[in-house]
């Protein structure tokens, strides 16, 4: 008869030809039992909790008192900013990472009013308002009214969109504290030759030398577009058969985010295969990502799961989330 502690050296080393060190061994009365990532029932140890420990940080916009701000989560607790400039208007928190909140305002104190990008540190709460100038000098009769906006931000590179009187819609950079523009298929600050539809060029979101977005107008029929900070190189992602269109919004490691154009659908995009979900999302970290449209939800794609966010110290407020941290913390 083979011992119980020869039987649980065996078992032990067959585990690791299967599952590496990924695993927890737990002792018992009656042999050893081998568990894979977490611990099982009865043992010595207790179970140990996964999801609850799980922290996210969002951001977006939050309505309180009647009152318009942006609003920062480190998964304990809310923090509420208000831009002077944006005057109870329209100021969104569209991605954060860790304590940086990147997004835009409509800045109404501006003459004329426009829509102004912000970086805020949700730690001292300064806001930044960096804003990139057309390529030619506009013409004496034209006023200075074209928007920009920040829509994703990793490793302090913050990605998105200014409007140029005329080259249309042109990708935005702000990194080490210089601004860049790009226009599809050019280098950064290289100035269009002349206006083109099909080359509107809308950076939405970043993960380290990544930016993905959407190239074309705005008639529907945009196509993906990845773009490559380390190499300054394109990829151009067609909708597939029967989508007008598609967008590319957010962006983990290799798994990208986005919308079909003429749709309420939205997809995950990976090595060439799009997921299809039923609502549009917007950005994605490991794990959860959050909706296109605002919403008081993210979603754990993992385990097909809504989860509910809410203030609850602030309960007569609502929330409207936009961005999703790429990074999940753990105690």
């Amino acid at each position: 008869m083979i011992k119980r502690t020869e039987y649980a050296a065996d078992l032990l080393q067959q585990y690791k030809l299967v599952a590496g060190n990924q695993m927890y061994i737990e002792p018992h009365s009656d042999g050893t039992r081998v568990s894979y990532l977490q611990p099982v029932g009865g043992g010595t140890v207790p179970l140990q909790p996964i999801a609850a420990s799980i922290k996210y940080r969002l951001s977006g916009e939050s309505f309180l008192n009647s009152q318009k701000q942006v609003f920062s989560y480190d998964g304990n607790n809310f923090k509420r900013f208000s831009i002077p400039n944006a005057n109870n208007n329209e100021q969104i928190g569209l991605d954060i990472e860790k304590e940086k909140v990147c997004g835009y305002f409509f800045n109404a104190l501006a003459t004329p009013t426009r829509f102004d990008p912000f970086l805020l540190d949700t730690n001292t709460g300064i806001f930044d308002y960096p804003r990139p100038q057309p390529f030619k000098p506009l013409p004496v009769d034209v006023p200075d009214d074209f928007d920009c906006f920040f829509h994703g931000i990793s490793n302090d590179v913050v990605v998105g969109l200014s409007t140029d009187w005329f080259y249309g819609f042109v990708g935005t950079i702000y990194q080490n504290g210089s601004l860049l523009r790009i226009q599809y298929p050019l280098s950064p600050e290289q100035e269009p030759s002349t206006y083109s539809e099909s080359n509107n060029t809308i950076f939405f979101g970043v993960y380290e030398n990544t930016v993905v977005g959407s190239l074309g107008g705005l008639t529907g029929s945009q196509r993906g577009l990845i773009y490559n900070l380390a190499t300054n190189s394109y990829q151009v992602v067609n909708p597939p058969p029967g989508r007008p269109g598609l967008e590319f919004f957010g962006v983990y490691e290799d798994i990208i985010c986005g919308k079909f154009t003429g749709s309420s659908n939205g997809f995950l995009y990976q090595n060439g295969t799009f997921t299809i979900f039923p609502d549009a999302p917007f950005k994605i970290n490991s794990r959860y990502f959050s909706f296109r449209d605002q919403s008081t939800n993210i979603y754990d794609y993992i385990n097909s799961e809504n989860i509910a966010i809410a203030d609850t110290q602030n309960p007569s407020g609502s929330l409207g989330i936009s961005g999703i941290d790429k990074t999940i913390d753990t105690p």
